[in-house]
């Protein structure tokens, strides 16, 4: 027996983010078919959608998971909000949504292991440690 199965799921993120992925409802899979670029989104209902028409490698879907997966962790209101992205940050990926959606995206691309999440502060540096450890 794995020692993740003994340590749960924290242990073993991929796992546990895994588990929640679901497919894509009716109105999901209309914007995917028009978004190939959107690798997936963490749902509203706590669940993990990727986009069946993204020509993305499977390590690729893992990535996105991953970044999905911690998107969701943040959006625990026993968490709490990530650090304000730098201006540089915010400037990069103004189109990706509000500033707390550009936290959240920095934060999960830094754990995730995405090199565009570019130089962490050292307050999300700090709070990607505290999350990764949740």
């Amino acid at each position: 027996m794995p020692l993740s199965d003994f340590l749960g799921p924290a242990s073993n993120p991929l796992g546990e983010a895994m588990r929640l992925v679901r497919g894509p409802s009716e109105s999901e899979t209309r914007f995917f078919k028009s978004s190939p670029g959107v690798g997936g989104y963490a749902a509203p209902d706590g669940r993990i959608v990727l986009n069946p028409f993204s020509s993305l490698s499977e390590q690729q879907k893992q990535s996105v998971m991953m970044n999905e997966f911690y998107r969701l962790k943040m959006r625990n209101p026993m968490i709490g909000s990530p650090p304000r992205a730098t201006p540089g940050q915010l400037e990069r990926f103004q189109s990706y949504g509000s500033p707390q959606d550009i936290s959240e995206t920095v934060i999960a691309r830094m754990l995730s292991g995405d090199p565009s999440a570019g130089s962490p502060s050292f307050a999300q540096s700090g709070y990607a440690d505290f999350l990764r450890n949740k």
